[in-house]
């Protein structure tokens, strides 16, 4: 059996994920089903990609399926930025994760998909609570329904979910994380997320009150890290950093000018409308915040210089009525959350 020759990038991606012990049985399979050899070199490209990507969101084996197929062709394809060489094409990564995820449940190393079907469909009911009752945004639910998943595979595997049959030492065991060394921030946030589930499993009748009083509360001092806030000085050489010449320099400064003149989350920014500039008025309406309103905001000078002169001489033609776009094809799909951050994580680093 001849290994196909994938670039070094693509190769180390695959040989340090979860799927290394598997890609030995992967070729085989492929070429078992007599795929030719390009084919099977170009599957075995989009599986280091999809290593890579869950390597990133840190998942756990088990925790692969379908679901998470979907979310990386819908949430990281469109707006991929990996380094070359890279796949991008949604076909090619579909039929090549699902010829995986068929290798991994031959191995037993992934449930097969019935057995998954109580915990989604708990996870599911879990989602709807938190987005009708709770009303959290998009990016918390994924969050916590990651969270919730280890959770429940860690206290019932593929069995059916019986809240009577957790104790409070399990609880806390899991939210401390003492096999992972968790810092206080993210014991809050593991705690914050299985409160919230507790609570949304109350609303069906569970007694949860002694689930919820052991969920352990970590101290995060407010003062005891970094400043909460950059300085004038730092702010004034963060935009500063952006009279240097590199590509979307002015879609990189309009954004940053969106965060640092109006005190917008990435997120927020990421789905700013051109709709939603009045120019006459001086005004910038925010929707889709964190408190699930919509806000006018005055529109500083500079703020708006920076996004006009980005919509005048960088941004491309496309059908999408963002004001921040892609800059190389698909220019009609939305950019994420990321293209804000890496913005000013690359500012930082211009500032050294």
């Amino acid at each position: 059996m001849r290994r196909p020759n994938v670039q070094p990038g693509p190769r180390h991606w695959l040989e340090t994920s979860v799927f290394q012990p598997f890609t030995a049985r992967y070729i085989e399979h492929l070429t078992h089903e007599r795929y030719a050899a390009g084919t099977s070199r170009n599957y075995l490209c989009c599986i280091a990609h999809f290593a890579h990507w869950v390597s990133r969101e840190q998942l756990a084996l088990e925790e692969i399926d379908e679901a998470v197929r979907a979310r990386f062709i819908a949430e990281h394809l469109s707006v991929c930025d990996c380094p070359y060489p890279v796949h991008r094409v949604p076909i090619g990564h579909r039929a090549a994760i699902s010829h995986l995820l068929g290798v991994l449940r031959a191995e037993d190393a992934i449930p097969c998909a019935e057995a998954r079907d109580e915990c989604s469909r708990e996870l599911a009911a879990f989602d709807v609570y938190m987005c009708d009752v709770a009303g959290l945004a998009g990016n918390t639910r994924r969050q916590r329904l990651r969270i919730i998943h280890r959770f429940l595979l860690e206290q019932f595997g593929h069995e059916k979910v019986t809240i009577a049959h957790i104790d409070t030492a399990a609880v806390r065991h899991f939210v401390l994380g003492e096999h992972k060394s968790w810092s206080p921030g993210t014991i809050r946030v593991v705690g914050g997320a299985i409160g919230c589930y507790f609570r949304f499993r109350s609303m069906s009748g569970d007694r949860v009150s002694h689930l919820l009083s052991a969920i352990p509360r970590a101290a995060c001092w407010r003062l005891a890290g970094l400043p909460q806030v950059l300085s004038k000085a730092q702010i004034d050489e963060l935009l500063a950093s952006f009279d240097q010449d590199f590509p979307s320099r002015r879609r990189a400064l309009a954004m940053v000018r969106c965060l640092t003149d109006l005190g917008l989350r990435c997120n927020e920014v990421a789905k700013l409308h051109l709709d939603d500039i009045d120019w006459r008025q001086g005004t910038l309406r925010v929707t889709g915040t964190k408190g699930r309103r919509t806000d006018i905001l005055p529109l500083p000078k500079a703020t708006g210089s920076a996004i006009a002169a980005y919509l005048r001489h960088e941004r491309p033609e496309t059908r999408n009525r963002s004001i921040f776009v892609r800059h190389e094809a698909p220019y009609h799909v939305p950019i994420q959350a990321g293209v804000v951050r890496r913005a000013v994580l690359a500012a930082y680093q211009r500032c050294g």
